[in-house]
């Protein structure tokens, strides 16, 4: 990412923000995300050995798609369903009518083992009780929080998954609902064979009561009457008069069962359409019903032209009749298809929609509704043309002797009731083969065994995601806190901040420490603090630092160093006196002659730092006490003079800003070649910002992990307010590593190895020739 500055003095900057610097984040955050880490990987170890162990055991079912019945009186066709089955008997394994089943299946079993000794976890008492089982509804909610379902991609295959505490419980569970699911399934399957065995059943005992009243009565009257049978008309018309009453009989039966057919679709439909079942039912066409009484009448012309002339079946005057009429029916059947078709497509259109939804079922069942609707009607109508040959057959009936008809009568009944009976007896060997021949459409698959180990925790798997999680609450600790931070830390910061970095200074105290064991140098007649770096450490990496320092000073403005400069810092504590010191070190040692001025009248040190006079100094001169050549001293340095600061005056400020003191700088200006002014604090007093005025530029000081960017800010401000020409700002106390991590462990080694190779060749005496 690129970051456009600009500096102070207008000069457009860029700065891109590498992997590197991520990096850096990353690295001087490692102990926080070291120790997130930890935390959360130890955290997750516990947990996971604390949580109890839970097993899951899986089933399959398998729902197959072929029709799960027939009815009595040919096949019906299994509503077309096949795109929403899965949906709806997921949707029948959630009910809480399956888990009731479920639930008392498993009250009633109890126990666990064989040996009836461990109660079933699932049905164990509630807390506070102990001498009685779960009720069903408790045990109910419970399965429903230990059992799950998920159909097969690209089957029809429905898995059943148990979870428990206990082994056994898991595959108990799993199986039980897998076995319940099944039996109902197959019961319900089974409803639409029974409802018709029952129906036939009682329709069988009826006919059968029947017939033998029938059979009594025409005993006992031939008995009376002394007649043994009819003639061959009477028991002609008898005949053929009970066969047209077993046709109708069984069209009325079959009538009876279409019509319960009929309201079983009807009670399908979902309750927002309840008109819809009204409207199935008064939708008709007249032509529909034209047809189906034509049909109907050929259909009997058909039996009667058969019945009348038995002796005549196979000949071709009979045989004509017949193929005539059976033409006819069959020209009618094609046009009473064809408009029940478009019949069909006026009263359910098209409907879109996604595969499986509720309109495509709904579509389905109007569908059946509308056609068993029509096989109804055409049943109504045969029913009503058998009963008009049956009254004509009565009407001739009628016409036979009074000994005659009475014994035709019971006749007729006998041999009709005893025709209706073997049929329904035989309808109802049928329905009692399908409905134990329907063994539903659900099927198991596979049953569930007992797991050998538990499914959850997985003390690996959660190990995973404990690092995975530590390392990413690590690093997002270490990224916020790197965000929500607003302390200077490094150059970057400054130029993302639009400040001039003129360079760092590295934290002085361990480095020196570690280069001399706090010993002071050698260098110099007179002892020099060890602060002073760039005299007691010439070859440290701090001297370095503010000889580079020096450098980016000499050349910010086209090489022409500023001769008056104003070293001052946002807060105390910030390393201003340390920095103007050893900077003022670094231009002697260069060939500079230096003025170094202690113009710090509230917390003065620098004649601490190079053992000189306090007194007179700075205050002195500007109060006219005392003169130029009094109040500058000469330090051990060479080409290095020192004006302390005097005493201390009561007001700083005001003496800073008087005309003596503008005498004082330009004076020494004209006779060093370099001028450096120490300071208070910009946020402190206002003295740095009254002396900003008189030299030709500023540099302020940061301490690095310390100083706030809003402070550096309204130092700044304070300078710009009075029309200070600030030269950059110099990062004091910076930790290297800190800031750029692996890269600058490298950089350092390579310098070290460099300075000590410097510091040998200091101080090893040169070999002579001779030697």
């Amino acid at each position: 990412m690129k970051t456009n500055t600009r500096d102070r003095s207008g000069a457009s900057r860029s700065y891109e923000r590498s992997l590197q610097d991520y990096l850096a984040v990353v690295v001087r955050g490692k102990w926080v995300i070291f120790g997130v880490f930890l935390g959360v990987l130890a955290l997750t170890f516990v947990v996971t050995k604390l949580m109890d162990p839970v097993y899951k055991a899986s089933c399959q079912v398998l729902l197959s798609t072929r029709d799960p019945g027939s009815t009595l009186f040919g096949e019906t066709a299994w509503p077309d369903r096949l795109e929403t089955i899965t949906q709806n008997e997921l949707a029948i394994l959630n009910s809480r009518t399956l888990a009731d089943s479920v639930a008392m299946r498993l009250l009633t079993q109890q126990y666990l083992d064989k040996n009836r000794s461990t109660i079933i976890p699932i049905v164990g008492p509630l807390e506070g009780m102990t001498d009685s089982l779960a009720p069903m509804e408790v045990v109910s909610g419970r399965l429903s929080e230990l059992i799950d379902f998920d159909p097969v991609r690209e089957s029809d295959v429905i898995t059943i998954t148990a979870k428990s505490k206990n082994a056994v419980e898991t595959a108990l569970i799993a199986n039980t609902f897998a076995e319940a699911y099944r039996d109902r399934n197959i019961y319900l399957s089974r409803a639409k064979s029974r409802a018709f065995r029952e129906f036939l059943e009682r329709q069988m005992a009826d006919k059968q009561v029947s017939l033998r009243q029938t059979e009594q009565a025409l005993q006992a009257y031939m008995e009376r009457q002394g007649i043994a049978s009819l003639d061959d008309e009477a028991k002609k018309v008898i005949d053929q008069l009970a066969e047209l009453e077993a046709n109708r009989d069984a069209t009325n039966i079959q009538l009876r069962q279409l019509e319960n057919t009929l309201r079983s679709y009807e009670e399908q439909l979902p309750q927002q359409e309840t008109n819809v079942a009204r409207m199935m039912g008064e939708a008709s066409d007249p032509y529909i019903r034209l047809l189906q009484d034509q049909i109907a009448r050929l259909e009997v012309q058909r039996d009667m032209a058969v019945a009348q002339n038995p002796s005549l079946v196979g000949r071709e005057n009979v045989d004509a009749r017949v193929r005539e009429i059976d033409a006819q029916i069959a020209s009618l059947r094609d046009n009473l298809q064809q408009r029940t078709d478009d019949f069909l497509r006026s009263l359910t259109p098209a409907e879109s929609g996604k595969a499986g939804d509720a309109t495509g079922y709904l579509k389905s069942v109007k569908q059946k509704i509308i056609e068993t609707g029509i096989e109804v009607q055409a049943l109504q109508a045969k029913k009503l043309a058998l009963e008009d040959v049956v009254r004509q057959y009565e009407g001739q009936l009628d016409r036979l002797p009074a000994k005659s008809v009475e014994l035709a009568r019971l006749q007729r009944a006998r041999v009709s009731t005893e025709r209706i009976y073997l049929m329904v007896e035989e309808k109802f060997n049928e329905a009692n083969i399908t409905e134990k021949s329907n063994i539903g459409y659900v099927e198991i698959i596979e049953r569930a065994a007992v797991p050998f180990a538990p499914a959850s925790p997985k003390l690996l798997i959660n190990l995973a995601v404990g690092i995975l999680l530590g390392l990413g609450l690590g690093l997002g600790i270490v990224f916020m806190r790197e965000g929500l931070d607003v302390r200077i830390h490094s150059p970057e910061d400054l130029k993302r901040r639009n400040f001039l970095p003129l360079g760092t200074v590295v934290a002085m105290d361990g480095e020196i420490h570690r280069l001399a064991g706090g010993k002071a140098g050698a260098n110099g007649s007179r002892k020099v603090e060890s602060r002073v770096v760039t005299l007691t450490f010439p070859f440290s990496s701090v001297a370095e630092s503010y000889r580079q320092l020096r450098t980016n000073l000499q050349f910010s403005r086209s090489g022409q160093v500023p001769r008056s400069m104003l070293v001052t810092s946002s807060i105390p504590g910030e390393g201003k006196s340390t920095t103007v010191a050893n900077l003022a070190v670094a231009f002697a040692q260069a060939g500079k002659n230096v003025l170094l001025v202690d113009a710090d009248m509230r917390m003065p040190n620098l004649s601490v730092d190079f053992r000189v006079k306090k007194e007179p100094g700075l205050a002195e001169y500007v109060a006219g006490t005392g003169r130029l050549e009094e109040v500058v001293q000469r330090t051990q340095v060479e080409n290095l003079f020192l004006v302390a600061c005097g005493q201390l005056p009561p007001n700083p400020a005001e003496l800073l800003g008087t005309e003596r003191m503008r005498e004082f700088v330009a004076a020494v200006r004209e006779e060093f070649d370099i001028v450096l002014y120490d300071s208070p604090p910009l946020l402190a007093a206002t003295d740095p910002s009254v002396i900003s005025t008189l030299v030709e530029g500023t540099l302020v000081v940061v301490s690095a992990g310390r100083t706030r960017v809003e402070e550096l800010e309204q130092g700044i401000e304070h300078l710009e307010r009075v029309g200070a020409n600030v030269l950059g700002v110099l990062v004091n106390n910076f930790d290297p590593h800190r800031a750029y991590g692996i890269t600058y462990r490298r950089v350092r080694n390579r310098y070290y190895s460099y300075g000590s190779y410097q510091r040998q060749r200091a101080t090893t005496p040169p070999v002579s020739k001779k030697s």
